[in-house]
């Protein structure tokens, strides 16, 4: 069954996303800003975020029973089984009793891979040009038939052909929650922004659209859907000659509709003057904030927010949630395991592990499929991950063959600089004056310049407790 995609569905999700390209990322069943149901928004609306877990839907924080409704992916009738986690939807529903009526999923990229640099691949950090598109990938990517691991089977290379779900930053970079590599994609696809047009071409990115055999009439700023054919694409001169084009309309913000976005902030003026993903928003004396406050709102900050649009079709943000972009890295061995929560705590953190979390075991033990089951006390494992409001989320988790270091990369939540000690994710660490200091001199320096929600990363090379000095503090970028 073929089911148009609605121009109005299809520009909540660029206009509430910057572009198209702009659907995402991480909420969830834990954390996440609450819905009518448990004493947040109400009445009718949208939610527009990331696909976080199943069950029914969870998206920002809400799980969304689906009963009866309508999936559309790609423009067509799906089934609910074919959504993946990370993938950028659109929710129509009634935040009274959280029931969906309609949920759309548009990938914004599907084509290939034309250049690959992995910052670090532990913590999921890259840089891709995909389709004339630049895309990063972060802790928080959901990876599908690919891994940035070189020693990997299915390592993610240049000529693969991947799908790409996400939200645009302020830089324009598509920051992307999904990643899937694909075997075959006999259609490519691109949403984007209208520039340098001229009577027969404009650029998405750096990727030039030849639109010459459509019977499109594009004009500059336009956000639109671009598709062909793989072999009408020209990877050496970028050029992609369209079979249609496709142009989203703007979306009526109306007054009184319940809104939840998550998204960077795009544009900053001050806390009542500010976009989250193009749309328009404010806070007021009634906003309650959740990992952080009012003063951590800021050009390229990623939140999710819920409200009402007002007459003047802005957001006005009831709740707010600050969330983490950097990554969170630990090395350790297993200390405790809560099965029931799907939990572990790894040099005294503890964190989740969701259905989506990336699970290999390349111990000696090989287990295949390696499942949450077969991790035990004592194993030694490495995680990445991400902070969602104050929950530690693992994303990707190996058992590895035992070793004497030991690593925690995270957010700093205290400091006692006297005492030349951090807290990073709430586990106390302290510095001597044998401590390697990267990001600073010395030691006075280094806790001289490490704030509150800086990231710091703390080494030690013969673990035994972090009580222990560690061997190495590293001031980091997020």
């Amino acid at each position: 069954m073929k089911i148009e995609w609605r121009v109005g569905q299809a520009a909540l999700l660029v206009g509430i996303a910057g572009l198209v390209l702009t659907l995402a990322a991480c909420g969830g069943g834990a954390g996440g800003v609450a819905s009518a149901a448990d004493g947040g928004i109400s009445g009718t609306g949208n939610s527009v975020g990331a696909v976080t877990g199943f069950g029914s839907v969870f998206v920002n924080g809400t799980e969304f029973d689906t009963a009866g409704a309508a999936i559309v992916i790609d423009g067509s009738g799906a089934p609910q089984s074919d959504l993946r986690v990370g993938q950028v939807v659109v929710v129509d529903a009634n935040f009274d009793d959280d029931k969906a009526t309609r949920i759309e999923y548009r990938a914004q990229i599907k084509g290939p891979v034309q250049a690959l640099t992995v910052q670090d691949a532990a913590l999921g950090d890259a840089t891709l040009t995909v389709f004339g598109q630049l895309v990063m990938t972060n802790s928080a990517t959901n990876f599908s038939n690919s891994r940035l691991d070189p020693t990997a089977a299915n390592v993610l290379k240049v000529g693969d052909l991947v799908e790409v779900s996400g939200l645009l930053d302020a830089n324009g970079v598509l920051v992307a929650s999904f990643l899937e590599a694909k075997a075959l994609l006999p259609e490519f696809t691109v949403i984007g922004r209208v520039g340098n047009l001229t009577a027969t071409t404009f650029h998405i990115g750096s990727l030039t659209v030849d639109f010459s055999s459509t019977n499109a009439n594009p004009r500059t700023g336009d956000t639109v859907e671009v598709k062909g054919q793989a072999s009408d694409f020209s990877a050496v001169t970028n050029t992609f000659t369209a079979a249609s084009v496709d142009t989203f309309s703007g979306f009526g913000m109306s007054n009184g509709k319940s809104l939840e976005i998550e998204g960077y902030v795009t544009r900053f003026v001050s806390t009542a003057d500010f976009d989250i993903n193009g749309v328009h928003a404010l806070i007021d004396s009634g906003t309650t904030f959740e990992g952080g406050s009012a003063a951590s709102l800021g050009l390229n900050v990623k939140v999710e927010a819920e409200g009402k649009v007002n007459l003047s079709s802005v957001l006005v943000a009831d709740a707010i949630k600050i969330e983490s972009t950097g990554a969170i890295r630990i090395e350790g061995n297993v200390e405790r395991i809560d099965s029931a929560r799907q939990q572990l705590i790894v040099l005294g953190v503890t964190f989740s592990l969701r259905p989506e979390t990336d699970l290999e075991d390349k111990s000696n033990a090989a287990a295949d499929p390696f499942t949450f089951a077969d991790i035990a006390v004592g194993d030694r494992i490495e995680m990445r991950g991400f902070l969602d409001g104050s929950v530690v989320v693992a994303s990707q988790l190996e058992r590895r063959d035992e070793r004497s270091e030991a690593q925690l990369r995270g957010r700093v939540t205290a400091k006692n600089a006297a005492a030349s000690q951090v807290a990073i994710l709430g586990v106390t660490v302290t510095g001597n004056g044998a401590t390697q200091y990267q990001g600073a001199a010395n030691q006075a320096a280094f806790f001289s310049a490490v704030r509150v929600g800086d990231f710091v990363r703390a080494d030690w090379n013969n673990f035994a407790s972090t009580n222990a000095p560690a061997d190495e503090l590293s001031l980091e970028a997020d």
